[in-house]
């Protein structure tokens, strides 16, 4: 998953003339360290802010004038529901900050795998510490009555789900199509092998084509 979202970025970076700039990838630790931190709704840490400024991750972009926020997010085993901070598991959905309709969007490619209840359970966190990550980075004082209070999420399911378990591949793939405005019916199980075997080689020869 680190090679994969770095692999975003790099690509990114690297056609920066034709592939979206109004957007920030972040890497899969980032959703975890959000969760780590919600002890303590009143600040983030040193480490967090790194990502504000792009210092983190590897390519990372500062979130200055950015519209959109993407990190994939692994949720938690259904025992471990009761878990105060980390998740832990090994299931994974796209979490998009979209700062223009001010909400988060998970793109989930199963959706019978957690219901509602446990889903919310597992966004609560997020919904209060990314307003307070977007309070404090002093980008977004222009909304700034929309980031003192918990975001709203909503998880769409007007896209083909999965029954193959490659929840990691639709994540990824999940962020590059919304990104550039493709629609994501063409991320599906009868493409996902595909995708799965090109990703695979460009991480391989870490070589990254638009």
């Amino acid at each position: 998953m680190e090679e994969a979202t770095y692999g975003l970025r790099r690509r990114q970076h690297k056609y920066s003339d034709i592939i979206n700039q109004n957007a920030v990838v972040l890497d899969e630790i980032f959703g975890q360290l959000l969760v780590s931190n919600s002890y303590d709704c009143d600040a983030i840490d040193d480490y967090l802010r790194k990502y504000i400024s792009g210092e983190v991750p590897k390519m990372g972009k500062s979130w200055k004038g950015t519209k959109a926020l993407y990190f994939p997010f692994n949720v938690g085993k259904k025992e471990n529901l009761q878990n105060k901070h980390l998740p832990g598991g090994k299931y994974w959905v796209t979490v998009k900050v979209d700062l223009i309709e001010l909400e988060l969007v998970v793109f989930d490619c199963n959706i019978g795998c957690y219901n509602e209840i446990q889903m919310d359970k597992f966004m609560k966190l997020l919904q209060k510490m990314i307003p307070l990550m977007l309070r404090e980075s002093g980008f977004f004082n222009d909304m700034i009555s929309h980031i003192n209070t918990p975001w709203p999420y909503r998880r769409p399911c007007d896209h083909p789900q999965n029954i193959s378990g490659d929840c990691a591949v639709y994540a990824i793939k999940y962020i590059e199509f919304d990104m550039e405005g493709i629609e994501l019916n063409l991320i599906n199980d009868d493409m996902i092998d595909i995708y799965r075997k090109k990703m695979a080689i460009e991480i391989f020869h870490n070589h990254w084509v638009s």
